[in-house]
Parts: C-alpha cells; sequence; structure tokens
C-alpha cells in the first residue's frame, strides 16, 4: 500500500511541475494592416504618393516587431490597448536598410483586443510640421520645368503629357536615348542650399525607367571644382512606377563648406536593345529645418 501512495505522489509532483516548466500558453489577439496611407498639405508639401512597406508595431509602448505589409501580427494583449505603428521604409530602396522614415509621423490609436480576434488597422501618416522642403516638382507645368539636359549629353529632356507615361497629375519629366553608346545628362536648373551639420537630407522621387540610371550630387564650392557624388543607381523597373527615398545626409554634411548643391541624373546606353526611357515624376528634397 506504501509503494501506491508514493507512486501516486510522484505522478502529482510531475504533473505539477511540468504545468510550472510549460505554463499554459495565451490565446493571442490578432492585429492586421493592409496599407499606411500618407496625407499631406499638396500646395507646400506635394504629392501625397508614398512607399510605406512596413509596419514598426508597438502596443502599450512595448515594440512588437516590423512587419512587411499586408500583415497580420498576433499580439499576447488583450482589453483596450494603445497602438503605435511607425511608418517603414527602404531607405535608398535597399531591404537591408529598413527603418522608419524620419520625416513621418506614427499613427496611434486606441482599440480593444479580443483573444482569437482580429482587428484591423488602417493607418494615416503626415510630414512633420518642422521639416522643410528646399526643391520640390511635380512636373506638371512645361513652361517652368526644372531640369535641363546638359552640354555633355546626346539627348535632351520634356514634360509629357501622354496617357499612360504620366504618373499622376498633368504631367511627368521624360527622356529618350536611342543613340547607341549614347549618354544622358540632365540636371537641376537653379542649386538648392541644404542643412549640414548632420540635418537629415531625404530626395523622394517616383520613376519608371528601363535601364540603369544614376542619381548624382553635386556639391558647388565658390573657388573650386564641385565634390560629385554617386549617390545611388535606379534599377529597372520593367514598365512600372517605383517611388524611392534617397539618403543625402553624408553626401551633404561631408561637404560642410559647400555653397549649394545639385541633382544631376546621368545613364549611358551600352547596348542596343532600345532606346533608353526615364520617367520621373513628383521629386522632393526634405529637409531639417536649418
Amino acid at each position: 500500500m506504501k509503494h501506491y501512495y508514493l507512486s501516486f505522489l510522484f505522478i502529482i509532483s510531475v504533473f505539477c511541475s511540468c504545468n510550472i516548466i510549460n505554463p499554459t500558453e495565451k490565446i493571442p489577439a490578432y492585429i492586421s494592416i493592409d496599407t499606411f496611407l500618407l496625407n499631406t498639405d499638396v500646395g507646400i508639401q506635394g504629392s501625397n504618393a508614398a512607399k510605406i512597406t512596413d509596419a514598426w508595431i508597438y502596443v502599450n509602448d512595448n515594440p512588437i516587431g516590423v512587419f512587411e505589409l499586408p500583415c497580420k501580427v498576433p499580439a499576447i494583449n488583450e482589453g483596450s490597448c494603445k497602438i503605435s505603428i511607425g511608418p517603414g521604409i527602404k531607405t535608398n530602396g535597399i531591404s537591408a536598410t529598413r527603418t522608419i522614415y524620419p520625416f513621418y509621423k506614427n499613427y496611434t490609436t486606441q482599440v480593444d483586443l479580443i483573444p482569437e480576434m482580429e482587428t484591423k488597422i488602417s493607418p494615416v501618416t503626415a510630414y512633420f510640421d518642422s521639416i522643410s522642403f528646399p526643391f520640390k516638382t511635380n512636373f506638371d507645368d512645361a513652361a517652368g520645368i526644372s531640369f535641363e539636359a546638359t552640354n555633355k549629353s546626346d539627348t535632351g529632356v520634356f514634360i509629357t503629357n501622354t496617357p499612360g507615361e504620366v504618373f499622376e497629375g498633368n504631367g511627368s519629366l521624360k527622356a529618350v536615348l536611342a543613340q547607341d553608346t549614347g549618354y544622358l545628362e540632365f540636371r537641376q536648373v537653379d542649386a538648392v542650399q541644404l542643412p549640414k551639420q548632420g540635418k537629415l537630407v531625404f530626395a523622394e522621387l517616383n520613376f519608371n525607367c528601363n535601364k540603369v540610371v544614376t542619381v548624382v550630387l553635386y556639391s558647388n564650392y565658390v573657388s573650386s571644382a564641385p565634390k560629385i557624388d554617386n549617390v545611388i543607381s535606379l534599377a529597372p523597373t520593367d514598365g512600372k512606377w517605383n517611388k524611392i527615398y534617397i539618403d543625402l545626409t553624408r553626401y551633404v554634411s561631408t561637404e560642410v563648406n559647400a555653397s549649394n548643391y545639385r541633382l544631376y541624373f546621368t545613364a549611358s546606353k551600352a547596348d542596343k536593345k532600345g532606346p533608353l526611357i526615364l520617367l520621373m515624376d513628383n521629386l522632393k528634397i526634405v529637409a531639417q529645418q536649418q
């Protein structure tokens, strides 16, 4: 009898210890997000076209993780919860440089999370009021085109109003290079002043191209040649429009004595597989205020 009693105690102790080691798992609630939209004051901030690829999610100020959109995310929370979502981008279009875009506000809301239930959130962001737009154009006005071909270029740039070539609005900038072994180079008509000392500077751009195009920054000096930096290459988009956020911060801040700056776009046509075609829209330079 004593043997069975001890065996029973042993079984009970093992069962209890297993529950301590493996406690009952909480049933998660779910947060789902399809897209992250941008609202803008068009006259001051330009187009609301954005490419927010990720959601940086916080529940009650605790990080849950970074999730590519669209997403459905489990959260071990229930009841009324504060949800904050940071608008994530790929800096320079590179997946390894995912970050919250520093010029977009986080979206915050209060929701009731219920285990096993899905709560859909539709976040909307906006630019911070404390930033500036040293340059922006939507290429809608052919008379006021803000880019020009250089004397090195084998072709020019112009405003197209052709349906299918315009991203939005009334026009987009277009360049066509048909000449084999030809060269395309165009630049901002007017150089711009940009903040230095590590203050953030980005260029935003919608583009559609069938060959590689290089974005170049000229840091101009009064009494010496400009410093030329090849910032990034725009990859072909297979006939589709893309948007990119280009980080210019280190290039601008490194040239602390530059008087102003100017964006150039260059491309070479080394093959015989048809003309190079580039379309651009909604180019902005966005910066922390000086």
